[in-house]
C-alpha cells in the first residue's frame, strides 16, 4: 500500500528533477552561444573601427588573452625617459584646470574657438567674468612653421608649454613666447604639434582702452 501511495509523487519528483537538469542545460547553452556571438560582434566591430584608421600592422583581437597582457600598464616605466615626461605634463594640465576658474567651469556663453584664416591654428579663449581669462593656442601641423597670429587687446602670460624641456618636447628648438602682447599680429614661430595655455595679465592695462 505504501508504495502504492507514494510512486506517483516520486515520478512527480523525478520528472521535475529531470526537467529542471534539462532547463539548466539550455540555459548554459544559450549563454554559451550568446557569449560566442558577443565576442565575435566584439571582433568584427573592432575590425572595421581599426580600418578606419589605417591601420599598418594585424588588428588586436580582443578575445586574445596576448592582447589583454600587451595592453596591461607598465608602472615602472612613469619615471622613465618621456612615459615620466608625459606623465607630468598631464599632471601639470589638470592641475592648471583645477586652479583656473575659466577651465574648471564650463559654460559656451564664455568661449570663443576661432581659426587663423589659411593656417590649421585654433585659439580657444575662456573666461570667467571678473575672475580670470585664458587664451589656449594649438597648432595641427607636423613641421616647424612661422605664422602670424592676431592677439586680443590683452596681455598674456605663459602658464604651460608643451614644448618646454620638462616635458620633453623642445628637441633645440624654441617654444612660444612667454609673453603675448595684445592688439598686435605677432609673427610667431611654431614648433610642430605646438601648444600652450596662457592666462591674461591682470595688472596690464588693457592696450584698446
Amino acid at each position: 500500500m505504501q508504495l502504492s501511495v507514494w510512486a506517483p509523487r516520486v515520478r512527480q519528483l523525478t520528472v521535475h528533477l529531470v526537467g529542471s537538469q534539462r532547463s539548466e542545460a539550455m540555459q548554459r547553452s544559450n549563454d554559451d552561444v550568446y557569449t560566442l556571438y558577443r565576442a565575435r560582434a566584439v571582433r568584427d566591430g573592432r575590425r572595421r573601427k581599426f580600418a578606419r584608421f589605417a591601420w599598418a600592422e594585424g588588428i588586436p583581437d580582443p578575445q586574445d588573452a596576448q592582447t589583454f597582457e600587451r595592453s596591461r600598464l607598465d608602472l615602472a616605466l612613469r619615471d622613465q625617459g618621456r612615459h615620466c615626461a608625459l606623465l607630468c605634463f598631464y599632471r601639470d594640465l589638470i592641475a592648471t584646470r583645477k586652479r583656473s576658474a575659466a577651465l574648471y567651469t564650463c559654460n559656451k556663453e564664455h568661449l570663443d574657438v576661432r581659426v587663423v584664416p589659411d593656417t590649421d591654428l585654433l585659439l580657444t579663449r575662456r573666461w570667467q567674468p571678473e575672475e580670470e581669462e585664458v587664451l589656449i593656442v594649438a597648432f595641427f601641423v607636423s613641421d616647424a612653421v612661422s605664422e602670424r597670429v592676431p592677439i586680443s587687446a590683452e596681455r598674456w602670460l605663459k602658464t604651460v608649454d608643451a614644448s618646454a624641456d620638462i616635458y620633453g618636447g623642445s628637441t633645440g628648438m624654441p617654444g612660444l613666447p612667454s609673453i603675448l602682447e595684445g592688439n598686435v599680429s605677432q609673427q610667431i614661430p611654431f614648433t610642430p604639434f605646438a601648444f600652450a595655455i596662457y592666462r591674461r595679465d591682470p595688472k596690464a592695462e588693457n592696450v584698446s582702452g
